[in-house]
This record gives structure tokens, C-alpha cells and sequence, in this order.
């Protein structure tokens, strides 16, 4: 837009570059190549535009050059690489901690049901095929205690870990106690790395196991009728540690790390299908089914609020974008956020354009999620450089550790990761 003027409207031939964008490209592919990286000062991407116009005069052919030094330039948002895999991604990305190169690997997988690596830079490390559709999450684990860091997921009928160079520890892939359609979670209550993955299975069950894939012993877990929706979430409050077993009501409970009831709620309250929200208290929040605000406290009591903002279709989240903060609270409805203090009052409330799907928050950021865009809004003002499109495949980390964050994002067949400059 600002190069728009330098040019004609009219014109037989338009050849257009953007010269600092050019240079970072050849400087990347010559780091792919293990060439010597060329160095320069950041300065030449303020070079914008570079354009050859000709055009016919008569007799004649005009040539008209034209140079752009923006003074202002400032990218937010760059784009690092694209990628087109076998065929379509199916699952968020997911990343990995690499102890080779102290950066993460991204892990995607396809409608084939084949897992990729990539490195940072975009480049397949490995691909390997899978049994069936991974379900849920996939995790860091450092099974043999040496820093050494494995991926672990699971499918329908298995538990996987997977070392960096894609090959399967030993005595995986391993079959789960039993069949599941909900995702691992893994625990690591003491950060001994003494880990505990937990698996929901079909019939109801919470199933314990450790590192290798066993039933841990001592486990006193005793299964209930209400269906259990969600992987199960652990958190700590003034030292004492809580699991969360996630039901479509308040039948909703809290165990104890050897699996026995810790906190039980009055039952006969149901929720909608929005997962449940934990404040830094420990309160657990959910809507239910008749428009209310329900909360659950860690002493077993529990309480309904009527909120003007919220009905039957709202969502609700906590924004723990900045912990210096007290709770801070999300309320979506249709196309609208609310952002609400810990009374419940509306501080602020913005409108969108498209339904909004989801909200989730990284680091001081909040994130927007609707059928084709993604938002970042940074202090409650759109990131310049948002929305970008969607087809609503995506994650976001630091995955290179530099202190910028990187989107992992999926259109139209592509894998892109974009870098964020602040």
C-alpha cells in the first residue's frame, strides 16, 4: 500500500520484488544448504519495494524504476516457511522437546495416518505410520531420566513413545488397559520424573500407569456411573495435589493422587458441553444447562450464579494470560467477548465479525478462534498483522526458544509457520 503511489495505473508490464524479504529467503535456504549464511543489518528490510514498469508511448516503450526505503516499516509478523504434506492434516500441531537441537520438533499428522517431524525450519525429520488417528494430545516425557526427551500420544486401542529419530521405545507401541475415545494425560507431581499416565477407558474407568506402560500399584480408584467427558487435569493448591474427573455435571469429582474421592459436590446440576474452567484458587467453573454460572470450591461446597452476560450458549473461560493478575474472566457469546473482573463486572466487550469457536490464552495474549480466522489480541487490541485465515488446525509455542512465538497454522492444504516480533 505505501509503494502504491511510486507507480503508474496504467502500464503494459510490472515487475515488482520486495528486496528485504528476497535476502532473508536466500539467506534461509542458504542455512538449509549448510552454505555460509550471508550477514547483514536488519535495516535492508526496510527496503519494501523494488518495481520495472514499462509501458507503450507511441513509437516508444517507457521504462520507469523505482526504489522504496520505508523509513516506518516494521513487521509484526513474518512468514518463516510453508509446507504440503501427504495429504491433509487432521490434528493440531503438537510439539516436542528436542535435547539434540534445545528447540522443539513439530508434530503433525495426516488423514493416512501418518505422524511427521518437522524441525523449526520446516524440514521433515521423520515419518512414520501410525495404527489410527491419534487421540488428543501429544506429550514430552523423558522415560530413562536423562534429559532425553520421547513423544508420547495414544490412539484407540495403544500407547506410543517415540524417540527424536522416530523409532519406538522399547516395549512400545503397548496396548491400554482398555479401548478409549479420550486422550492421555500425563503427570509428573513431584518433577522427579516418577511420571503417571492416565487413560479413561469405554467402560468408565480412570487407569493408572507408569513410564512403562503398567498398571501402578495402589491405585483406589473406584469408577462411577456418570460418563466421564474429558481427560483427567491435575493441579495444585497450597501443596496439596487434586485430579479432576470431568463429568457432564456436578456429580464432577476431586481425587487424590492414589485415586480415592478428596472433594465430592450435590449432584443433579447439569452442564453444557463447554469443558470446566480451573481458576489459581482451585474453583472449578462451568455453565449449565439452565444459563447459570455454577462454581465447585475445594472444601465440597458449591454455588449457582445468575450473570446478565451469560446464558445456556455462552462460553466461559479464565484469561490466565498474565498471573500477576487477579482472575480475570472470558465470556463469549455469538460473535462477542466480555471480559469481566472477578465480580463478574464487564470491563470490556468487543465484537467480531464471524461466530467465535474457541478462546484460549498464551502467554499475554488472547487468542480468538472462528470457522476462518485466527485473532491475537495483546491488551484487549488487535495484533497488527490479525486475523490471519484458518482452516482452524493450529498451536502456538516458542518452538525455536529465541523469545518470539511461532503459529503453526493450516490452510488450504498448507502447513505455515508464521514468527511473531513482539
Amino acid at each position: 500500500n505505501n509503494y502504491n503511489s511510486y507507480i503508474s495505473s496504467k502500464f503494459n508490464l510490472l515487475y515488482f520484488l520486495n528486496p528485504g524479504k528476497v535476502f532473508r529467503s536466500i539467506n534461509s535456504e542458504k542455512k538449509k544448504s549448510s552454505e555460509e549464511k550471508i550477514s547483514f543489518n536488519d535495516t535492508i528490510l526496510n527496503f519494501t519495494g523494488l518495481s520495472i514498469q514499462i509501458s507503450s508511448k507511441g513509437d516508444l516503450l517507457q521504462n520507469n524504476m523505482s526504489l522504496l526505503y520505508d523509513t516506518e516499516y516494521k513487521e509484526n509478523m513474518q512468514e518463516e516457511w510453508f509446507i504440503q504434506l501427504d495429504s491433509t492434516v487432521i490434528k493440531h500441531p503438537q510439539f516436542v522437546k528436542n535435547h539434540f537441537t534445545k528447540q522443539e520438533m513439530i508434530l503433525v499428522q495426516t488423514k493416512s495416518n501418518t505422524l511427521y517431524a518437522l524441525s523449526t525450519e520446516g524440514e521433515v525429520i521423520w515419518k512414520k505410520k501410525i495404527d489410527s488417528e491419534i487421540i488428543g494430545e501429544i506429550n514430552s516425557i523423558d522415560i530413562y531420566k536423562n534429559k532425553k526427551y520421547q513423544a508420547i500420544f495414544n490412539t484407540k486401542s495403544h500407547l506410543h513413545i517415540i524417540d527424536r529419530n522416530g523409532k519406538y521405545v522399547d516395549g512400545f507401541p503397548k496396548k491400554i488397559p482398555e479401548k478409549t475415545n479420550i486422550g492421555h494425560a500425563l503427570f509428573d507431581y513431584d518433577n522427579k520424573k516418577r511420571y503417571r499416565i492416565m487413560i479413561v477407558g469405554e467402560d468408565n474407568n480412570i487407569y493408572n500407569l507408569d513410564s512403562k506402560g503398567e498398571k501402578v500399584n495402589g491405585w483406589k480408584y473406584k469408577k462411577k456411573k456418570n460418563r466421564i467427558k474429558r481427560p483427567v487435569k491435575h493441579f495444585k493448591i497450597k501443596r496439596k495435589d487434586y485430579i479432576i474427573e470431568e463429568t457432564g455435571n456436578s456429580s464432577s469429582r476431586l481425587l487424590a493422587i492414589n485415586g480415592s474421592e478428596r472433594v465430592s459436590f450435590n449432584s443433579g446440576i447439569t452442564f453444557t458441553d463447554k469443558p470446566i474452567q480451573i481458576d489459581n484458587e482451585g474453583t472449578l467453573y462451568a455453565i449449565t444447562s439452565t444459563g447459570k454460572l455454577w462454581r465447585g470450591f475445594i472444601d465440597g461446597s458449591s454455588n449457582e450464579l445468575t450473570i446478565p452476560i451469560i446464558n445456556n450458549q455462552s462460553k466461559f473461560y479464565i484469561n490466565n494470560s498474565d498471573t500477576n493478575k487477579l482472575n480475570e474472566y472470558i465470556v463469549v457469546n455469538e460473535k462477542t467477548i466480555f471480559i469481566t473482573n472477578n465480580k463478574f463486572e464487564t470491563s470490556k466487550s468487543f465484537t467480531l465479525r464471524e461466530k467465535i469457536e474457541e478462546v484460549t490464552t498464551y502467554n499475554d495474549n488472547i487468542v480468538v478462534i472462528t470457522s476462518k480466522r485466527l485473532y491475537l489480541f495483546k491488551e484487549y487490541n488487535i495484533k497488527e498483522g490479525f486475523p490471519i485465515s484458518t482452516d482452524g488446525i493450529f498451536n502456538i509455542s516458542d518452538i525455536n526458544n529465541n523469545g518470539k512465538v511461532n503459529i503453526i497454522n493450516y490452510k488450504n492444504r498448507l502447513l505455515y509457520n508464521y514468527e511473531l516480533f513482539n
